[in-house]
Parts: C-alpha cells; sequence; structure tokens
C-alpha cells in the first residue's frame, strides 16, 4: 500500500508494505547496510554532497550526516530511548525522512537536513517504512 505526503513542492511517497517478494517496491531509495559495521546509508544528498547513515555507535540505532570524505559526522536525532534509521534524502537535500519508534511503534518522520524540525508524518498501528521522495511533476 502507498500513501503520497504533500512536503514544500515534493511528494514523499510512503510504502506502508513491501511486496510479496519482501523487497522495497523501490530500488532507488533502497539503503544499503554493512552489517560488520552496522551501518546503514542512503545516496548523498542532491545539493549538499552529504551522506545520511544509520550507526549504533551510542547503543542504539542513530540517524547520522557525515560529508562524503567522512568528516563532519553528525548526530541528528540523539534519540536514546528510541530506534531511528532507514534516512533518505529529499530531491533538494533540505530534508530526511526517517523511521522511529519513539512514539511506540514504526512511523515515518521527516526533519530538516540540520536535525531541526522533527515530524511525524504517519500514525498507523502498522509498520510503515521505505519512505521514498519523488519530485512532483
Amino acid at each position: 500500500m502507498l500513501r503520497a505526503v504533500a512536503l514544500a513542492g515534493m511528494a514523499l511517497v510512503l510504502a506502508i508494505a513491501c511486496g510479496g517478494d519482501g523487497q522495497p517496491d523501490n530500488p532507488a531509495a533502497t539503503t544499503t547496510t554493512t552489517p560488520r559495521e552496522g551501518i546503514t546509508s542512503t545516496p548523498g544528498a542532491p545539493s549538499t554532497g552529504k551522506i545520511a547513515f544509520t550507526s549504533a555507535r551510542d547503543g542504539n540505532d542513530e540517524v547520522y550526516v557525515m560529508n562524503a570524505a567522512g568528516s563532519g559526522q553528525t548526530n541528528l536525532t540523539n534519540n536514546l530511548l528510541a530506534a531511528d534509521f532507514e534516512p533518505a534524502w529529499s530531491p533538494d537535500g533540505t530534508q530526511i525522512t526517517f523511521l522511529s519508534n519513539r512514539d511506540g511503534n514504526f512511523e515515518v518522520y521527516v526533519m530538516n537536513a540540520d536535525g531541526s524540525g522533527q515530524t511525524r508524518l504517519t500514525d498507523d498501528p502498522e509498520l510503515d517504512r521505505d519512505p521514498a521522495w519523488l519530485p512532483q511533476p
């Protein structure tokens, strides 16, 4: 099931469930995981060259950003009681969607690229995941 939300002239498509094969419906928004390091990353922001990734270095999953060379690693979510992961950049690089269980079950959130303005987009008892940004026509 897909749900679309309009944000600042862009559409955010939320895949509420994966297809029958268990794979995300939008491979372009797929995250890659390096299990040994516990890091999940997404393609870089188109206009900033920064990389959003998930790390459990503080004991739970958090969303970080860093420069392409690996410097400037910054924890954006900094939420010790919840798991925050699956970051996805907006096409213009100004916002990041992510998943979090901070409100009791996994919901999709959006925040500004600097971590401010964290806002829940979904409120559903089902697992909400795999957010993907699409430019509006």
